[in-house]
């Protein structure tokens, strides 16, 4: 609340490595009156609890979404993509931050840790394979 002078936040986003239920109360607890909550986490498929203030969450009026990938339909949307990379239009190399071989995974993955890196692609050669 003092951070934001108590106007609080539109939009939260959920992007942990692993997704539990408690995360989600504050969360919700950051999220404005009328904002959006959204999850892009993944937990486990048994994993069934989440616990949140069901008072607050229907009284300030706010959403809670789920969403992986955009949302995107993988059988649609990548054979799209990948024809505008092909035509031209969509520039993929200006998207990547740095290129690594696998034996430098682990310094790809340092990077990324340490800031360096955000969008770090490993260059796979035939000896690789």
């Amino acid at each position: 609340m003092e951070i934001t002078w108590g106007k609080m936040c539109q939009k939260t986003i959920i992007t942990v490595g692993e997704m539990k239920g408690e995360l989600v109360d504050p969360s919700l607890t950051l999220t404005a009156k009328g904002g959006k909550c959204v999850v892009t986490a993944m937990g486990f498929m048994a994993d069934m609890d989440v616990k949140l203030n069901s008072f607050l969450f229907s009284m300030l009026q706010k959403d809670l979404k789920g969403n992986i990938f955009g949302g995107c339909n993988a059988r649609v949307d990548i054979p799209n993509l990948l024809d505008l990379y092909r035509s031209g239009q969509l520039n993929l190399a200006d998207m990547v931050t740095r290129t690594y071989s696998l034996e430098q995974i682990n310094d790809g993955y340092k990077d990324m840790l340490d800031g360096k890196n955000i969008r770090g692609v490993i260059q796979y050669t035939e000896a690789d394979w």
